[in-house]
């Protein structure tokens, strides 16, 4: 009995190990030699690794060079302004934004996030890469960057969010409530704005029907009438001319563009914020013309029609004011290993450096339990043979003993 128990024992390992490494090698993971995971600084409780500042230093060192030439490697001023980007940049909203996850039990590498990233990766390596993973290596290569550093920024930047307002929902810090979420929006934290695209129009033939200068012009025109209109109706008419010529298409609708402070970049936030009511910010370039935003008072009949879409707007200020809260109490500190590096001469990180190692381990892992497992049967087979008064083996008829 014994030596069946230890028999199925044995098998069963093996099935499982054989499992495993069918699991293993079906991931989809890329993994970056052994450099790339070592801590160069934290901020609170998180630790951001050598692939993040790999790829900051060696972008930006890469801009330095086109804009200082030939001697930008042995130049101070570049290795100053190095050393100063790196140190404003590395720690990240993004940082704030995995460390309030961790907080409420929400890691990326695990549950849904996980199984998104795994899902939207797949997406990538096919409609990116036509599924040759060796092109994909070869692109995090040339960009500097890791799977790891990929997969985190896809899941920062697409889920992590959704998953912790969630759980901020479920564990009563935001207030769900219409009463609360109309008290916000009618507040000073929320503006309404309309914006304006003037575009640089060009025929099929790819020849010049509205340069550059004339859409800027057209755009400042616009504004001006606007902005100098001195009845109601002469307003009204410069806004409906505005946005006739407009060719932004966020803004179709005519209802304009709700903003909370907060939601957007801080730059484009200080911005629209300053507009006056009936006023208009300066003309700006975007993509292929020139842009300006009117803001106008809220209309309550479309926040009464949008209120459940307009309340995540509450949610992601609460959201960013967590992230302001927590970069100001973390300051980034450098471990020993990130003060000992040299910015301008870092040791290269090779993106399937853990690669082979990985794959081979499965493969050994199951060859050490075949041969453990043959082991204890030819033992119990001899064990089982000797109790029983029998030979250890066969001796054949005839054979001298």
């Amino acid at each position: 009995m014994k030596k069946k128990i230890l028999l199925r024992v044995s098998l069963i390992c093996l099935a499982l190990v054989t499992l495993f490494c069918f699991v293993g090698c079906s991931s989809a993971a890329v993994r970056s030699s052994e450099n790339a995971n070592e801590v160069v600084a934290t901020a609170g409780e998180l630790e951001i690794l050598y692939d993040e500042y790999y790829y900051l230093a060696m972008t930006r060192l890469q801009q330095l060079k086109a804009e200082y030439g030939e001697d930008a490697m042995t130049n101070p001023e570049v290795r100053e302004k190095l050393t100063t980007f790196l140190a404003e940049n590395l720690r990240t909203e993004s940082h704030a934004l995995l460390a309030i996850g961790l907080s409420l039990g929400i890691d990326v590498n695990e549950g849904d996030i996980a199984d998104n990233v795994e899902a939207h990766m797949a997406d990538i390596l096919e409609e990116t890469f036509g599924g040759d993973r060796d092109k994909y290596i070869e692109s995090l290569a040339q960009g500097y960057l890791t799977d790891r550093y990929i997969r985190t920024f896809v899941a920062v930047e697409n889920y992590l969010s959704v998953e912790i307002i969630k759980e901020l929902l479920e564990n009563g810090t935001l207030d769900d409530s219409d009463q609360a979420a109309l008290e916000f929006l009618n507040g000073e934290d929320v503006v309404r704005v309309h914006s304006v695209v003037i575009n640089e129009i060009l025929d099929a033939k790819g020849n010049v029907i509205r340069s550059m200068e004339d859409a800027k012009k057209k755009a400042e025109d616009l504004r001006a009438a606007f902005v100098d209109a001195g009845t109601e109706s002469a307003r009204d008419a410069a806004f409906m001319a505005a946005m006739g010529e407009s060719s932004d298409f966020s803004d179709t609708t005519g209802d304009g563009l709700y903003y909370a402070r907060g939601e957007l970049t801080k730059e484009y936030t200080d911005m629209v914020f300053s507009i006056p009511l009936y006023g208009a910010s300066e003309v700006f370039e975007v993509e292929d013309g020139y842009c300006f935003l009117m803001r106008l008072p809220k209309d309550q009949a479309y926040i009464q029609k949008n209120l459940e879409d307009l309340k995540g707007k509450t949610y992601y200020v609460v959201l960013n004011q967590m992230l302001e809260e927590w970069l100001e109490e973390n300051p980034l500190v450098m471990t020993a290993f990130g003060e000992s590096l040299d910015p301008m001469a870092l040791e290269v990180i090779e993106p399937d450096g853990g690669e082979g190692w990985i794959t081979w381990l499965p493969i050994l892992v199951i060859a050490v339990v075949v041969v453990a497992a043959v082991i204890v049967i030819v033992v119990l087979v001899f064990a089982s043979r000797v109790k029983r008064g029998l030979p250890a083996r066969r001796v054949k008829k005839g054979a001298k003993r």
